[in-house]
């Protein structure tokens, strides 16, 4: 891994040809025209380090963000941005919601 992230958007089906600069390397992308089905996956971060990131509500004033990504049967998986998502309580009286002025999506125990 050398640190570069490199995203390629497929907006019909067929085949191209990526090249580096100087075509020092390619490598060819093919979009099939399939429908597919990810699995959504969620999770509550509460605190993130360098050693990763955890899950835990110890008391009524921990908070965590939501982070949602979709799973495909290959393997891959992409982040939604927050703006994607929508966010529904379905017991208030024990998960408090709210949207950030940022835009992030914050959940604490009640």
């Amino acid at each position: 891994d050398d640190g570069y992230t490199v995203r390629v958007l497929g907006v019909g089906p067929g085949s191209a040809t990526i090249s580096a600069y100087g075509n020092v390397a390619s490598v060819a992308v093919t979009v099939e025209d399939a429908v597919v089905t990810p699995e959504l996956v969620a999770r509550v971060v509460t605190s993130l380090d360098a050693a990763g990131a955890a899950q835990s509500f110890t008391s009524e004033a921990d908070v965590g963000y939501l982070y949602v990504y979709a799973r495909y049967a290959n393997g891959d998986a992409h982040m939604l941005d927050d703006a994607e998502l929508s966010v529904e309580v379905l017991a208030p009286d024990t998960l408090a919601y709210s949207l950030t002025s940022g835009g992030r999506h914050e959940l604490s125990i009640v």
